[in-house]
């Protein structure tokens, strides 16, 4: 057996200080002094830095004052030794600290503090993190624009480091902060983005979080059919992962969309299933909640008898909620008075404790490594024991689930599969005489033929052509929706394809009498790395669209730089009919058009706008309009340039 040399008996130290620390640890308040007690002192500054900002973290949403006595113990031994990442990282545990205790402002400035850290560090993931926290703290400050500011920074490096998932959330939050100040359109554009990516992850909280904020914003817009869809898609979510308190609150959510259509006796049903469940599992203010909404709904069915009786509870309920807010109020003052007394008299104490350990230093530790050595053995055994006992059980619940998992990957792709080959083989069997159609249609229209029959084949040759679109549509977004449509990304020249694409329209818009105008601002960037493909089939749409639409005046491709970023901004420009406000999200859905007079007086499938905006999701990016009844409407995109 080699000689221990002292980073091993570090280590050890480290290890079994750890064991003994978490096993005389139950979460009660006055532990920190005891926890750096028992902290030995043969560890390095380095390990006891980490050291008590993991024990710290294990403390602090139980105890946030106490773990901050730890936070700040660690900030010394980290700094005797300039150990940055350790301080760092207590002080953004000391702003997480505040921010459990609502103390946003203090949070902020400790939050900024560990920021400039990670910054002299370049540690990209550190700074991501931070500022989406520093966005949260702001948020809870109502400082809306401050919160905007630090949630796209996050996301813009989460982009970076290709962080899919922590990009879905960042997008919820922005998404969280227009639904607080009631910009439901914005609000929801974010959560739809936020739900397709944590979805195509199977994150099923993720995607219960967004499903919930739907149904918030759904229920503020009175769209009450609607917030009843999303409510009982997340409450299939939360009964399947077992959440009951968040459960609760979905049936409550649903509760207030059934009362608020009249539809009684469903509310009755949900606020029941909701009381029972927050009894069961002791969430006070729920419970209060679905006592609430269960008075308005009995007093909405007539019931007297019973409302009188629910009446007198809540009676009761309020003075309990009155002593439990005030209850917690004295907590928080009492709590932050004895955190700043116990932080000053602990410094002290540990000023003290360092000079009486020195004293003694030489004569305790052999004995301290005897006896951390024989615990740490025990431990050693004890765990090995363990993993060997349960190891057995988890590889054969692993297996099961690897192989359900492979079964169901399996079953779906076989159905993909099935489903591609068909939509090919349809379009290969519609196509070929579509062409047909098409190519004879043409040559009969160049022979002589009488007005008569020469207005029957230019129907037919249009209706052929529209025929032939719409299958192309709907092959395209079936594509889209498999997941098989991937981007050829290369270096296009975006001024040669707006001029081709708006000299190919040209005729269409003669047609017309309408002025096409293709605008490149200076200082556009010549090229851009994109698919030029599916660029052009987006711009085609939309001045296709704006053409359709457009009865007189002109039409303008406008594409520019944003200033400041690497950005280039299309935008397609019309004096057409324009779409009303309501209806400016609903253009975008499947096979959707503003109303069935727009499709007998204009045709298409309605899924142009719809194909664009999947389209530009894979590129990074998606369509938006403004629009104004009669005077026209702007369709526009952004892409990076690289």
């Amino acid at each position: 057996m080699g000689v221990l040399t002292k980073d091993t008996i570090n280590t050890l130290i480290w290890i079994a200080s750890l064991f003994l620390i978490s096993s005389h640890y139950d979460g009660n308040a006055q532990v920190a002094d005891s926890i750096i007690r028992s902290i030995s002192n043969e560890l390095s500054p380095k390990i006891k830095a980490d050291t008590l900002n993991t024990l710290g973290f294990d403390l602090v949403f139980n105890n946030p004052s106490e773990a901050r006595i730890l936070f700040n113990e660690s900030i010394q031994f980290a700094d005797a030794i300039k150990y940055q990442v350790g301080i760092a990282k207590a002080r953004k545990n000391i702003a997480i600290s505040y921010d459990i205790q609502g103390r946003s402002n203090d949070a902020i400035r400790f939050y900024l503090d560990a920021l400039k850290i990670y910054e002299t560090l370049h540690d990209s993931i550190g700074i991501s993190k931070i500022k989406n926290n520093i966005g949260i703290a702001y948020k809870n400050l109502n400082e809306i624009d401050n919160a905007r500011k630090f949630y796209e920074e996050s996301i813009y490096i989460k982009k970076s480091l290709g962080d899919i998932k922590g990009t879905a959330y960042g997008y919820n939050n922005i998404g969280e902060l227009y639904k607080t100040g009631r910009e439901f359109g914005k609000a929801l554009q974010f959560f739809e983005k936020a739900y397709a990516i944590l979805d195509s992850l199977d994150d099923a909280h993720g995607c219960s979080v967004i499903l919930t904020n739907q149904a918030d914003v759904y229920l503020d817009l009175e769209k009450y059919d609607l917030s009843i869809q999303y409510a009982l898609k997340v409450i299939k979510i939360e009964e399947e992962e077992g959440d009951n308190y968040d459960l609760s609150l979905s049936y409550l959510l649903l509760t207030r969309a059934y009362l608020e259509l009249n539809k009684l006796d469903s509310a009755l049903i949900h606020v029941a299933k909701a009381e029972k469940i927050t009894e069961e599992i002791g969430a006070f203010r729920v419970f209060y909640q679905s006592q609430r909404i269960k008075a308005e709904i009995l007093k909405r069915k007539g019931d007297a008898h019973q409302l009188t009786l629910l009446y007198e509870k809540i009676l009761i309920l309020d003075d309990s909620l009155d002593h439990l807010n005030q209850a917690e109020e004295t907590t928080k003052l009492k709590a932050g008075y004895e955190s700043q007394q116990s932080e000053a008299a602990i410094a002290n104490l540990r000023r003290e404790s360092l000079l009486k350990e020195k004293l003694i230093a030489s004569q305790k530790y052999q004995f301290a490594f005897s006896g951390i050595v024989i615990v740490l053995l025990l431990a050693l055994i004890f765990i090995a024991y363990f993993f060997y006992k349960d190891s057995n059980k988890k590889n054969t619940q692993l297996q099961l689930k690897i192989a359900e998992r492979d079964k169901a990957k399996e079953q779906a792709e076989v159905a993909n599969f099935a489903k591609s080959e068909f939509l090919a083989n349809v379009s290969h069997e519609i196509r070929t005489p579509l062409n047909g159609v098409i190519g004879f249609s043409d040559l009969l229209m160049k022979t002589k033929l009488d007005n008569t029959q020469n207005k029957y084949m230019t129907v037919l040759n249009k209706s052929a052509l529209s025929l032939l679109d719409i299958i192309n549509d709907v092959l395209d977004f079936s594509k889209i929706e498999a997941g098989k449509l991937e981007l050829e990304i290369e270096k296009v020249d975006i001024f040669e394809i707006g001029k081709h694409v708006i000299d190919g329209l040209q005729l269409q818009a003669d047609q017309k009498k309408l002025k096409m105008k293709l605008s490149v601002l200076s200082e556009t960037p010549q090229f851009i790395v994109t698919d030029s493909l599916r660029l052009r089939q987006i711009l085609v749409n939309l001045l296709g669209n704006a053409i359709k639409f457009t009865e007189r005046g002109h039409i303008e491709l406008r594409i520019e730089p944003i200033a400041g970023k690497n950005i280039v901004r299309f935008s397609v420009k019309d004096t057409g009919i324009g779409i009303e406000p309501k209806d400016q999200q609903k253009i975008f859905e499947a096979f959707a058009q503003v109303d069935s007079s727009s499709t007998k007086r204009f045709g298409g499938t309605g899924l142009g706008l719809t194909i664009s905006n999947k389209l530009l999701a894979l590129m990074g990016s998606e369509l938006k309009v403004e629009s104004e009844v009669g005077n026209g409407s702007t369709f526009s995109f952004e892409i990076e340039a690289h």
